[in-house]
This record gives C-alpha cells, sequence and structure tokens, in this order.
C-alpha cells in the first residue's frame, strides 16, 4: 500500500471486517483488511490528520487534525456527525 504522505497512526476496527484506518497527510484512509484495498477516504481535513480511532461497533471514526479540532466521522457514508473544538 503506498502513500503520498508519512503514515502517523494506524487503528483496527474490533469488528468483522477488520478495516484499518490509517492517518496520513490531511485524510484518514480506510482500508479493507482481507483485500488491501482503499474502503473508505475521509477527507474532511484542511491540515494534517492525526490518531484516527474506530467506536467499538467499527461504524465511527474519530480524528484529530492540526486545524485544533477533532472530527466524528459516520464511516459508511463519510459525513461529519460532530466537531469538537478545543477552547483557550
Amino acid at each position: 500500500i503506498q502513500e503520498s504522505g508519512q503514515i502517523d497512526f494506524i487503528d483496527f476496527a474490533p469488528v468483522d471486517p477488520w478495516f484499518f484506518a490509517a492517518s496520513a497527510g490531511a485524510k484518514v484512509q480506510v482500508f479493507h483488511s482481507q483485500r488491501s484495498q482503499v474502503y473508505k477516504t475521509l477527507s474532511r481535513f484542511s491540515m494534517a490528520a492525526y490518531g484516527a480511532r474506530f467506536r467499538a461497533d467499527g461504524k465511527l471514526v474519530v480524528a484529530g487534525s492540526e486545524e485544533k479540532q477533532v472530527k466524528l466521522f459516520n464511516l459508511h457514508t463519510k459525513t461529519i456527525l460532530r466537531i469538537f473544538k478545543g477552547h483557550t
């Protein structure tokens, strides 16, 4: 699997079909573990994305970013469900 930027973090879904998410550059790519193909690309970041993690049921993904936000995604629809912003 080739990636355009440096992979920062990898997390594996705790349920079948065992997707894994790789944070790299301004996107998070979710791969199908049995086919080693990109399943979804979460690219709603204007700056670098970090530390993508799956929820326990594997349906949601959360990732932080250099935008000082944490974004919560529905994995199957790729929609942002919530944006958590830092406080000062």
